[in-house]
């Protein structure tokens, strides 16, 4: 698949999660063969206004990329405004726009899905964005509003005449947010409609998913989202076709590299008790490495309480010594 200039080797793509895809996990995915990853949502504003949070999302390793930079905003001027900057603070593979974020907080303010309302307004974001930085320039959107407001082709149409270089399309409506039959035949339409190419997203679960996705859409990729968390080797999976047993010592490490990760950024942040901080924020993860697994109701009730990386690592390693691994 090529994305304007930018070439990507293979076939599954890490979505843009808030709270998840932080940089220790981006490498994690990449290392496990997801062709392209992108960073959690970036808000325009709060990278324009040089917020310490904002700005510290969008540290890119070198060992991640390519990696895209997603932006969301509702005012395409000063989106575009926040592209430069980001472009020249870390340099991006691409920047996308979020027109696909179905939460609240993000859509109440014109932002994310409720851009797929405002055709003119969406068309008109990809064209100052595109125009303001040298790197390709994507749209991450859903099928539409709802049922009776569903418009990704004639979207599709719009933002590749105004420079979109790629396309991601989550194959349900702002009123299904995760839940619901994923519009196969939506995806084949909107690939269908441009020469761009154009990624799926939207219930992959495993490599026979992708495989089911690609061959029957015809999309150039796909994205996983909520299934790679607390599986990376998802990537794997989809890259050679079939699922390998994943042991107690590659979750450990997976972990324990992650956790590292959060707790240097937290440091060089020079923010206060970077490992509390750290074990905070890796906890969703933690919920889904384990998930399944015996005693696992159990440990999640204590996370609260592992505050340090040692006394984590230590109830992780003591959880997974309890029966079999599972496969993935």
């Amino acid at each position: 698949m090529r994305i304007a200039n930018l070439e990507i080797e293979g076939k599954g793509v890490l979505a843009p999660m808030a709270g998840y895809t932080d940089r220790g996990f981006r490498l994690l995915c990449a290392e496990q063969g997801a062709a392209l990853v992108f960073t959690e949502m970036i808000s325009a504003e709060g990278l324009l206004r040089n917020v310490p949070t904002t700005l510290r999302m969008m540290r890119i390793d070198p060992g991640e990329r390519p990696v895209g930079l997603q932006l969301y905003g509702p005012d395409p001027q000063r989106v575009a405004e926040a592209a430069v900057v980001a472009e020249e603070l870390v340099t991006p593979d691409l920047i996308d726009l979020n027109m696909g974020c179905p939460a609240r907080k993000v859509v109440r303010k014109g932002s994310g899905v409720a851009l797929m309302r405002d055709p003119p307004k969406a068309e008109r974001m990809v064209q100052a964005v595109t125009a303001a930085v040298s790197c390709p320039v994507t749209v991450k959107m859903r099928s539409g509003w709802s049922a009776d407001e569903v418009n990704a082709v004639e979207l599709a149409r719009r933002f590749e005449a105004a420079g979109c270089a790629a396309l991601t399309v989550h194959a349900r409506t702002r009123s299904q947010v995760h839940t619901g039959k994923v519009d196969l035949d939506l995806l084949a339409e909107v690939r269908s409609a441009v020469s761009i190419p154009v990624i799926g997203n939207g219930g992959v679960t495993g490599g026979e998913q992708a495989e089911g996705m690609m061959g029957t859409t015809g999309v150039d990729a796909v994205m996983v989202g909520r299934a790679a968390i607390g599986n990376p080797w998802i990537f794997r999976e989809i890259a050679q076709g079939h699922a390998e047993e994943v042991t107690p010592e590659q979750v450990t490490s997976a972990v324990s590299r992650h956790l590292e990760t959060l707790i240097a950024t937290n440091v060089e942040a020079r923010r206060d008790r970077p490992e509390e901080r750290a074990c905070s924020r890796i906890r969703g993860h933690l919920v889904r490495y384990t998930a399944g697994r015996p005693g696992s109701g159990t440990f999640r009730r204590r996370l609260s309480e592992l505050g340090d990386r040692e006394t984590l690592m230590q109830a992780l390693d003591d959880l997974l010594t309890v029966g079999q691994p599972r496969s993935k």
